[in-house]
């Protein structure tokens, strides 16, 4: 799970206006989402870029995520693997919900730090999409792994 999803991906921004057309029938974005929202004051904020093959991101952790002392709390590195696959399927017009999410942390994340975030859609059947991310360290260093179980809606 998430060896081959750290190749690179041709990037497209997801606010192009032939992009916006595309996905205007998906589910409605907030502003306030936690993840991606630009209006939530708590949020990550993240400005997830990618097209149909996959999705990433880059993000600096700020202290506001922290759970042990200088250590992201584990919540947010599961929002964050939750979020690159919903997007991940959203970059393929696929309208879905989380039915299920397994996270593998690796090692842990420090505040201060930056990391890149991954995902992408590795199989479509019926209802159900299945989709992994990955979060690697500014090193490299893989941080978490995530696997969902998405389902259409």
């Amino acid at each position: 799970m998430g060896q081959n999803i750290t190749k690179k991906y041709p990037i497209k921004s997801l606010n192009s206006q032939k992009q916006k057309k595309k996905n205007s029938r998906l589910l409605k974005s907030s502003s306030y989402c936690f993840a991606c929202g630009e209006n939530n004051p708590f949020g990550l904020k993240l400005k997830i870029l990618g097209d149909e093959n996959g999705v990433w991101t880059t993000f600096k952790v700020t202290q506001y995520y922290e759970g042990f002392k200088d250590i992201t709390h584990g919540g947010i590195i599961a929002t964050i693997l939750d979020e690159m696959i919903a997007w991940a399927c959203r970059k393929r017009n696929l309208d879905v919900l989380t039915a299920e999410l397994v996270v593998g942390y690796k090692k842990k994340l420090a505040i201060g730090e930056t990391i890149q975030a991954t995902g992408k859609v590795v199989k479509e059947h019926n209802r159900l999409i299945i989709g992994e991310s990955l979060i690697k360290d500014s090193k490299g260093q893989i941080i978490a792994t995530g696997y969902a179980k998405m389902l259409l809606v």
